[in-house]
């Protein structure tokens, strides 16, 4: 059964505890469910700026470097993506930033009304003069179901995912992608599976929160200071 209110269901409660990052930032570790592959670490923190809040984001990999970084800024309607920058090692080894330009950006929704709306994020940027690389997401909400973390059920809402990368050079080659999300009560993201192609997927579940002290002392490690670019 599905929490309505003024006949739309209520999926704020399922995003990132907002709130609670703005009194502290918090380490979201995702371990790889299937495929012998390093974890994801998310550093997240909740920034007010002139009555806007924003959600700000670090990917760090498993070596502590930063691998991108976001921005998300709260609407009356859900969280949209307000700024990226990635970061990318080339052939000598050398990591540069790349400003991402953001097309379409929504993220998450707060309610919806029923499991036909599609929520689309894309995002576009150059490596070179003659290279660039787009991202479009198709995100849809499509029901409630429960998962498991800390060994505690979860309640979840569950999104469709359907992506294309497309990257050009020389021409144009298209890699499409299908998915699923859940997102978990009072907690954010909890697993999210990526299919590849037949028999091949990626998929990451939430391993364990870390405070920012927790995090730093057990990888001997300082996180950057979060900031809104």
């Amino acid at each position: 059964m599905m929490a309505c209110t003024n006949g739309k269901i209520n999926l704020k409660p399922y995003y990132y505890p907002l709130d609670e990052l703005l009194k502290e930032g918090k380490v979201y570790e995702y371990k790889s469910d299937n495929l012998n592959m390093a974890s994801s670490f998310w550093y997240y923190k909740t920034i007010l700026r002139n009555d806007t809040t924003y959600l700000v984001g670090q990917n760090i990999s498993q070596l502590m470097e930063v691998e991108q970084k976001t921005v998300e800024r709260k609407t009356g309607n859900g969280m949209v993506l307000h700024s990226n920058q990635i970061f990318l090692k080339d052939s000598t080894g050398k990591t540069n930033m790349y400003q991402v330009e953001v097309l379409e950006k929504s993220l998450f929704p707060f309610a919806v009304t029923d499991t036909n709306g599609i929520f689309l994020y894309k995002v576009k940027w150059h490596t070179d003069s003659l290279r660039h690389t787009t991202i479009i997401r198709n995100r849809r909400f499509i029901g409630f179901t429960e998962m498991t973390f800390d060994a505690k059920p979860i309640k979840c809402a569950k999104f469709e995912l359907k992506e294309l990368i497309e990257d050009f050079k020389d021409g144009y080659i298209e890699y499409p992608f299908h998915g699923v999300e859940y997102y978990g009560e009072n907690i954010g993201l909890i697993k999210y599976v990526k299919i590849i192609r037949e028999g091949m997927q990626l998929s990451f579940t939430l391993n364990k929160i870390y405070t920012v002290t927790e995090f730093e002392k057990k990888y001997r490690t300082k996180l950057e200071n979060p900031v809104i670019h």
